[in-house]
């Protein structure tokens, strides 16, 4: 359901930088951050800051690594738009082709086997919460993975099921491939960063 509010209800400095960049990229802006600066107060300023420590602050798992996970977290919700932007930014971090459709088989991927285990780990917990049990964390464990790293990514899984949920609910989308893959250089060259004053 896409909603004429975030296009047409936005603040005017959040409308006058959405129109900027409109020009800019020439096409429209993107649906997250329409929907970010509609109501920072609510999502977009505490939310931001939480999803680039997730994403980009220390971790043991590597930016690529986190951007993958988030991939395989969005296919596993079937959000296309978040695999489709996500796939790529691992693409651009791992340095090897990460195709959004690759994902439905992703157990095919050549992951390190502290990667595999994680990433079922986070699939379970996707797909069946209330199913997971210390017998599923031990099973990462035991390929050496600490619980700092299983909490990383346990954190990428939460902040995703979240933003997925938002991007199917809203029906975000891209024009083009080119479109999404622009965008997803966007995203990784900012790292999740937007401007302080949009969030005043």
């Amino acid at each position: 359901m896409r909603l004429a509010v975030l296009d047409h209800g936005q603040r005017r400095a959040a409308k006058t930088f959405l129109n900027f960049t409109s020009f800019v990229g020439r096409r429209p802006a993107d649906d997250v951050l329409k929907t970010l600066l509609y109501r920072p107060e609510v999502l977009g300023r505490a939310f931001t800051a939480l999803v680039r420590d997730i994403m980009r602050g220390p971790s043991p798992w590597t930016v690529g690594e986190r951007e993958l996970m988030a991939a395989i977290v969005s296919r596993t919700n079937a959000c296309t738009f978040c695999t489709g932007i996500h796939s790529y930014v691992a693409t651009l971090r791992i340095g090897a082709d990460v195709a959004p459709g690759a994902l439905d088989d992703w157990r095919a991927l050549d992951l390190t086997p502290a990667v595999r285990a994680t990433t079922e780990l986070l699939v379970r917990l996707t797909d069946a919460p209330d199913e997971v049990t210390r017998a599923d964390v031990d099973k990462v464990r035991a390929e050496g993975v600490s619980d700092k790293a299983i909490a990383d990514a346990i954190h990428v899984a939460f902040v995703f099921n979240l933003i997925n949920r938002l991007a199917n609910a809203f029906e975000f989308t891209w024009e083009t491939d080119d479109a999404r893959m622009k965008d997803a250089k966007v995203l990784d060259r900012m790292g999740y960063r937007l401007p302080g004053f949009l969030m005043k």
